[in-house]
């Protein structure tokens, strides 16, 4: 049985008369009245009861409606009141109905009793079913049918849940013939129904005390045994004590796709034997390519996931030729380089193009690795043509995929014309429901305006039903058809001549929304990237034509401040002769024009996309969560890629960055088929957000709203923003199915220990003052026009000024420019003097910096020494992550190079080096890092962001004299955090890697009483959160999960409560982020004492060590094949003849014998 909350009436008598109803008076109107449904109150019982519908009818629509609007005030019939007054107003629906030839206006007004969950209108004999609907529906209470009628019963007796239900201005006969219909779409008699009063009284807590008293009276029951007590202090205890009763349960209703299988006898590698967790992830996500085209791998940092990629496609390449070869075995697939193709494409950041280039050389027998670098090196593939030859790797870095031409707006028009009420198919008239070029039913594909037919001759409109043409013999002409005459003036789409409007919207547009106008298109966005009509891109390539200089038109890109404070400057699109427009509609000042490159060049993705289609047959996209924006070029490289591809993996270690909407575009990219099905459009993100995660909405009050409606209030136009927060159903209903998780605890057995710690350091009395005067100098200062737009100069101030409590200019307005709170300068810390320089042609500032040989210490400092020098003196070298590097009123960078020189026994100066991020590239990072540690380096200090993805902290080089040489950095020190999850999580794991064999640290410091601990216990948070996404639950995982409070409103609210963070709370939160568990299920236990190492490729061939030598020259006999042909058996046995010609039999025979049998693979290695 389903709750109604929407009525609709179904009458049997289609000549009902007007005459035949009695009349009312609601407010100052007298109106006719079919009927009212009444409901006594439950808690007013010598109250008049409320009215829950009431059906109304009359000549004039316009009464009508303002009787509906009146409803609440109260119903008189024959000069008695028969309703109760309530405070909301009634919502429903006016209809015009036609009753012979009079036209009738009827309304079905319905009570906000309704619209508020605390009245239902159910059918007669139905009230345990829906009483338990109501309970699943709208409470958090676990609930089983059994239990429904003693506790419905319960309830009803003491007045919390009531069925009252009397019917007034309608006989019993006329009861029984008019017909109502129910949410579930049956229809039942309206003598049937009754409403269901539900009330306030009846909240979680009462329910669990009645149900408490009806198992203690033993009105219900669960089992006649006898119970222990249920004694669970929280869901990480539930766990613990039945999970594995849980696990059982899961084990009944969920068949596996493929057992957890930790080994292979599918590949052999070159000289890596993968760990069994490994295999099994490998194992899946071939079992998951099957029959699907992708798959996520969505494992932690450092357990190999290029390694797990990389061996799923060679073990299908291997099945598929054991598949195709009877009789084949493991041996002979790998016989020769020609026996197993295909061809791969890999994504990734640009920082570690070399390394996977290098990983997959060094571990896969006869890959060849190319890279793409230029648009030649994509054209090359075209001349080489879709053949494969054996494996194949290209390597391409998600910034050169993406490089293209820049674009400007396409839109040269601007018109004032009237508003259409509606877009409509020009064959069948079938209105447009969804933005962009669709088809409609009818298979047109051309949207036109709403319009009517009229005659050319006698001016005549068509009618519905009428075929052919006018009877005047005049043609059909369309008339668009308008609102009211409202004309109003926009942009309009180059191709089909439509205004334009927001292609972001899924659902038809508001025809009170104003249209886009220039200033709409500064720069490209889901609004105004596509005409909503016929879907066309309304941008254009910003090329310069061949033999002369392109001309943007009338647009051109202009330069401006992004606030008065002039201190960062941006660019967009500005149309000609509307600056005036643009400025006001930006709040900003123009400045200037930018000069764009007028470069003529394709993206790569996009030549590959046109080019080489069938090329491919993998794509690997690591770091996979970079491509899920809507409308970013690298997402849409992403795009091109998949496009040309059969199979995807899709590699990350972060896969969701608190916002459910993160994964929206992806999957889209990926599985459009699954979106739709699920009923989303490309343009549905909002929608996909209110389902799986969180949205907020703002309304503004007024008084003139339509009282028909919710009221709410009446909601903004774009007001409406996603949220931090993700439900726990994006795992169940879109993650479970695709993805295989892996974190570095699950190979605990294999790691060493990793050590987490907060440090705490109290921050000097004088320097804290400060921070809180002028942060409350701030908070007041938000709440002023000037200050409005202050809030990021609040957070930049309160997460750096206590690392740097000198040097500090004081904070300007973004309104005005002027000074908005000045800052104390405490120069004791200072080691250095900022001054200007002079300025620059924009007249900025340029600032310089001046040593200053005597300066005190922070507590902080102070701390970071001692940590640095017992790391040291442990022979344990270290990386200090420092957030604010950007300016140099926050850069600290080089005072922490001087302080550690200076105070740390045994460090030098040179042993110090700061990794920066303009310098050295990012591609080229790695290999400075490595030329660093080989000439000393023993401390690092860099941005988070320099090193968040692909770096390893643990390395070994050759030397200058061949031999091979172990560096590592064991220790991280997070002196500074930002509240980016990705950096923070990525960054924490360069070092604890699978080749790690020395106990990792990492230190997190922050200052006591201030925002720093809350940017701890904020990252905590969502980490925990993330690693539940990825199958790691924990009480304080789930909890963070449904949070719905963004990073930087969480420490506004800090900084404006100025809350303290309890440190022992914020440990465990750390704890339970990263504590690694020793305990296994007994699969994984199985899995584990069944693992044999994985053979090599040495091992599988008999002996033969793999070299490059040999995979060019040696063709090894296919033994399996060979046998079952006696022709081909002789020239085996002549062909091993003229081989062992002049051969030292008994020299092979010493050294590669077995039994006393020689290995004919080692003879042929002793050959060559």
């Amino acid at each position: 049985m389903q709750l109604i909350q929407v009525p609709k009436i179904l009458r049997a008598k289609n000549d009902l008369e007007v005459a035949d109803m009695q009349k009312v008076k609601i407010g100052s109107a007298e109106i006719y009245m079919a009927f009212a449904v009444l409901s006594e109150d439950l808690e007013n019982i010598n109250s008049r009861p409320d009215a829950v519908i009431v059906d109304l009818f009359d000549r004039s629509q316009q009464i009508l409606t303002g009787a509906v609007s009146g409803i609440n005030k109260g119903i008189v019939c024959y000069g008695k009141s028969i309703c109760s007054y309530v405070k909301e107003p009634f919502g429903g629906k006016i209809v015009d109905l036609k009753y012979g030839k009079e036209r009738v206006s009827n309304a079905l007004a319905y009570s906000p009793l309704i619209r508020q969950t605390k009245a239902f209108i159910i059918r007669k004999g139905s009230e345990y079913d829906s009483f338990y609907s109501y309970i699943m529906k709208y409470t958090p209470i676990p609930m089983i049918r059994e239990l429904v009628k003693p506790l419905l019963d319960h309830l009803v007796s003491q007045r919390l849940v009531g069925f009252n239900t009397s019917l007034y201005g309608i006989t019993p006969e006329e009861a029984e013939e008019w017909m109502y219909e129910l949410a579930d779409g049956s229809k039942c008699k309206l003598s049937e129904l009754v409403v269901m009063r539900v009330s306030e009284k009846l909240t979680e807590q009462y329910f669990a005390e009645a149900m408490k008293m009806l198992y203690e009276k033993g009105l219900i029951k669960l089992t006649d045994k006898q119970q222990k007590p249920f004694e669970v202090s929280s869901i990480d205890k539930y766990f613990e004590k039945y999970g594995q009763d849980l696990v059982n349960e899961v084990d009944d209703v969920v068949v596996p796709k493929i057992d957890l299988i930790g080994s292979s006898e599918e590949y052999a590698l070159k000289t890596m034997r993968p760990f069994p967790q490994q295999n099994a992830i490998a194992n899946g996500a071939v079992a998951g390519l099957k029959d699907r085209s992708f798959q996520f791998l969505n494992c932690g940092m450092g357990v190999g996931k290029t390694l797990m990629a990389f061996l799923s496609i060679e073990i299908r390449g291997v099945r598929k030729y054991m598949n195709t070869h009877k009789g084949a075995t493991l041996q002979s697939a790998y016989s020769s380089r020609d026996n197993i193709n295909y061809r791969v494409v890999v994504l990734c950041p640009g920082t570690i193009v070399k390394k996977w280039g290098e990983t997959i050389r060094d571990n896969i027998p006869y890959a060849k690795v190319h890279y793409i670098d230029t648009l030649a090196d994509a054209i090359a593939i075209k001349d080489k043509g879709a053949a494969r030859n054996g494996r194949e790797f290209y390597v391409i870095s998600k910034d050169t995929a993406k490089l293209s031409c820049s674009y400007r707006p396409a839109i040269g028009k601007i018109t004032r014309r009237r508003v259409p009420a509606k877009y409509v198919c020009a064959e069948c008239g079938a209105t447009k429901e969804v933005s962009g070029n669709v088809k409609c039913a009818c298979g047109g594909n051309h949207w036109v305006q709403e319009f009517r037919l009229k005659c050319s001759k006698c001016g005549r409109y068509k009618p519905d039903k009428m075929s052919g043409a006018c009877g005047c013999g005049g043609n059909w002409l369309r008339e668009p058809v308008s609102y009211k005459g409202q004309y109003t003036s926009g942009c309009t789409c180059p191709e089909c001549d439509n205004l334009l409007w927001d292609y972001s919207k899924s659902e038809h547009y508001f025809p009170y929304e104003n249209p886009l106008q220039p200033e709409d298109f500064g720069n490209r966005t889901n609004r105004n990237s596509n005409c909503y009509v016929c879907g066309a891109s309304l941008w254009t390539p910003n090329v310069g034509n061949l033999g002369s200089e392109s001309s943007a038109g009338n647009w051109r890109r202009v330069l401006f401040y992004a606030d008065m404070k002039k201190s960062k400057e941006k660019t967009a699109w500005c149309y000609a002769g509307r600056e005036a427009e643009f400025e006001e509609a930006n709040g900003v000042k123009i400045i200037g024009n930018s000069k764009e490159s007028l470069l003529r060049k394709i993206a790569i993705s996009t030549y590959m996309k046109k080019q080489l289609k069938g090329f491919f047959d993998y794509l690997i996209a690591d770091e996979c969560h970079l491509y899920k924006g809507g409308n970013t070029g690298q997402a849409q490289s992403f795009c091109d890629l998949v496009s040309i591809t059969k199979k995807q993996l899709l590699l990350t270690g972060t896969l969701i960055n608190g916002y459910a909407t993160s994964l929206f575009y992806l999957l889209y990219r990926v599985a459009p088929w699954l979106m739709k099905k699920k009923g989303y459009e490309w343009t549905d993100e909002m929608k996909f957000a209110k389902k799986y995660g969180v949205i907020k909405q703002e309304f503004e009050k007024s008084g003139d709203d339509i009282y028909l409606q919710n009221c709410r209030g009446k909601a903004f136009g774009n007001r409406i923003s996603v949220q931090p927060g993700c439900s726990p159903l994006v795992i169940k209903e879109l993650l479970l199915p695709y993805q295989l998780c892996l974190d570095l605890s699950d190979l605990s057995q294999f790691l060493p220990p990793l050590y987490e710690d907060v440090v705490s350091v109290p921050l000097e009395p004088e320097i804290l003052a400060e921070y809180h005067r002028v942060n409350d100098k701030l908070q007041y200062a938000l709440k002023t026009p000037r200050g409005r737009r202050c809030m990021s100069d609040k957070l930049q101030f309160s997460l750096s000024y206590v690392d740097k409590p000198f040097g500090r200019q004081p904070i300007l307005s973004g309104e005005d420019g002027k000074p908005l709170v000045s800052i104390n300068n405490f120069e004791e810390y200072a080691d250095e003097e900022i001054v200007i320089k002079g300025y620059d042609k924009r007249n900025k500032p340029i600032w310089q910096t001046i040593d200053k040989p005597d300066f005190k210490l922070l507590n902080k400092e102070k701390e970071l020494i001692k940590l640095v020098e017992s790391e040291l003196s442990e022979d344990r070298n270290c990386v200090i992550y420092v957030e604010y590097s950007s300016s140099p009123m926050t850069n600290i960078t080089g005072r922490l190079k001087k302080i550690l020189a200076a105070n740390v026994k045994g460090l030098d100066d040179k042993e110090i080096m700061i990794l920066k991020s303009a310098s050295p590239s990012p591609k080229k990072r790695e290999e400075w890092i490595h030329k660093q540690a080989a000439k000393g380096m023993r401390v690092m200090i860099c941005n988070p962001r320099c090193v968040e993805v692909g770096l390893d902290f643990c390395f070994s080089e050759l030397d200058a004299f061949g031999n091979k040489v172990d560096y590592n950095y064991p220790t991280l020190i997070f002196y500074q955090c930002g509240y980016n999850l990705f950096t923070l999580w990525q960054a924490s794991r360069r070092s604890y890697r699978l080749c790690q064999t020395e106990e990792c640290r990492t230190y997190y410091f922050a200052s006591e009483d201030t925002v720093q601990m809350d940017v701890l216990q904020i990252m905590a948070e969502k980490q925990v959160a993330a690693q539940a996404i990825q199958g790691k639950f924990s009480e304080a995982g789930l909890a963070a999960m449904c949070k719905t409070v963004d990073a930087k409103v969480r420490l506004a609210q800090a900084l404006a409560g100025k809350t303290k963070i309890d440190k022992r709370k914020l440990k465990d939160l750390f704890d339970c982020s990263n504590r690694a568990t020793n305990s296994m299920s007994e699969t994984e236990k199985k899995m584990l004492a069944d693992y044999k190492p994985q053979p090599i490729f040495e091992e599988i061939m008999g002996g033969l060590k793999y070299s490059e030598d040999i995979a060019e020259e040696i063709k090894i006999v296919d033994m399996a094949s060979l046998i079952n042909s006696e022709s081909m058996s002789v020239q085996m046995m002549n062909s091993i003849g003229d081989i062992l010609k002049g051969v030292e039999v008994e020299k092979v025979k010493n050294s590669h014998t077995v039994g006393g049998q020689v290995n004919l693979f080692a003879i042929l290695g002793a050959t060559v």
